[in-house]
């Protein structure tokens, strides 16, 4: 329920639920979508997300650690949606024209350039106190506005200077966005190169490799290329994802890089010689200092860092943090069709319920970090249980969505629904799993109804 008082500020979060809402189902080559549109609004932020804000630069006040931008959501080139102020700290990271910056030198360089110049931030949201922090700041030429055109996507092959990007997103200068599913790059020795955190010293195109995930600024060549010859390639942070075949040194059996399924990649060029190239089965890992202690052969795990300078490994990535997935939020996925299950479940209480996959048509699986866990590997369906007081609680199907705060309301409702004749046709939750108790603990939860074809 929406609380609406005049002349109180309220923030809220819409949430296009793009997997709760499509299920795609490839067969023989061909892919199928289906659209069941799923939109939630949430007002309470007790998890906030990060937020990006884009705009043009208004003001800044280096005394107060703070500067202010005019607003332009999404891809808009003309003001007229308000200003935010941004604060910044001693973690703030900035790039401005290419030029990586730091602390007060990074905000120091910001108050030089022109009012108007284009400006993308990196925030968390405080809540207490309703302000904006940067973790990282572009600003200028770092930013693709103006006269020049922009890329984002994950290097997937490189040959020489040639670089195959796959889910290439274009933004042009002239406002136009295109997206193809792979594109090609090419870089030289006049390209600028930058590393998110800058931890690995200078950069250059050698630490373009296999994984890496960019964003390039150049010129368009034709629908499918970008020269970044006198260009500048940003990279960013990557996520390696697998499970732990190695502790010591730390190796993966790689499922997913850069969020993309390893089948995609080819590792040819990345190793010193052929023989060491990257293996996706063994994926070396240097993890430096970081503490391993708790990890055993078989962990999934999530690996956020850099891949390593091109022709150089092993080993092929070097790790900020290491991560073990079951600490990580996860998605639990179950899809019965159209035509529903009326034995979905198997219990149901307010303290929870446990589900049946015997009629189970789709998709049914947790997914943390990018690694799947195929429920139907799984000698007991996991309990699901509410994980908070309060959550967010859905029922969707007949035309109608109904949402809940509290659990016990939720399943009260649920089951006069079941027991009016409805079957389940899918169970959408966030949360996370806990393999030793066999529980899925879920804040965040949907579950789809409808009347069988019979009614």
């Amino acid at each position: 329920r929406f609380t609406i008082a005049p002349g109180i500020p309220a923030q809220v979060t819409l949430d296009l639920d793009l997997d709760a809402s499509n299920e795609v189902v490839i067969d023989n080559g061909e892919a199928v979508v289906t659209v069941s549109p799923v939109l939630l609004v949430d007002s309470f932020l007790e998890t906030p997300k990060p937020f990006r804000l884009r705009g043009l630069l208004n003001t800044v006040a280096i005394d107060e650690d703070v500067f202010s931008i005019d607003l332009l959501p999404f891809t808009q080139r003309q003001r007229n949606f308000g200003s935010a102020r941004i604060n910044v700290d001693d973690e703030t990271r900035y790039e401005i024209d290419g030029v990586s910056y730091t602390a007060d030198d990074g905000l120091t360089q910001l108050a030089t350039m022109p009012e108007d110049t284009p400006v993308v931030s990196l925030n968390d949201w405080n809540i207490d106190d309703r302000s904006f922090t940067a973790n990282a700041v572009y600003a200028g030429s770092s930013v693709p506005w103006g006269d020049n055109d922009g890329l984002t996507g994950v290097v997937v092959a490189r040959t020489d200077n040639s670089l195959t990007v796959r889910g290439a997103m274009f933004e042009l200068s002239d406002g136009e966005y295109r997206f193809y599913n792979e594109a090609t790059v090419t870089v030289g020795a006049e390209t600028v190169v930058t590393q998110q955190l800058q931890g690995f010293g200078n950069a250059s195109i050698g630490d373009i490799s296999i994984g890496s995930s960019i964003a390039v600024v150049g010129e368009v060549v034709d629908d499918t290329t970008l020269d970044a010859t006198a260009g500048k390639v940003r990279i960013v942070l990557s996520n390696a994802v697998g499970s732990v075949v190695s502790v010591s040194p730390l190796s993966v059996d790689l499922q997913r890089l850069s969020a993309r399924n390893i089948d995609i990649f080819d590792f040819s060029g990345t190793g010193t010689d052929a023989s060491s190239n990257a293996d996706p089965e063994y994926y070396e890992i240097d993890s430096g200092e970081l503490q391993l202690n708790s990890l055993l052969i078989g962990d999934p795990i999530k690996v956020r860092g850099l891949v390593s300078t091109f022709g150089t490994a092993p080993e092929d990535f070097i790790a900020q943090t290491v991560l073990d997935a079951g600490d990580v939020k996860g998605r639990m996925i179950i899809g019965y069709g159209e035509e529903g299950s009326d034995i979905a479940l198997a219990q149901i209480s307010e303290q929870g319920f446990q589900f049946d996959l015997t009629e189970v048509t789709g998709r049914s699986f947790i997914l943390r970090a990018g690694i799947t866990t195929q429920l139907m590997d799984l000698d007991v369906q996991p309990i699901v249980i509410p994980a908070a007081e309060l959550g967010i609680y859905a029922i969707t199907g007949n035309s109608r969505i109904a949402i809940y705060r509290d659990f016990a309301a939720f399943i009260a409702e649920l089951e006069d629904l079941l027991a009016e004749g409805n079957v389940v046709t899918v169970f959408d939750g966030q949360g996370y799993y806990d393999n030793q108790l066999n529980q899925f603990s879920s804040s965040r939860l949907r579950v789809g109804i409808t009347q069988p074809l019979s009614l």
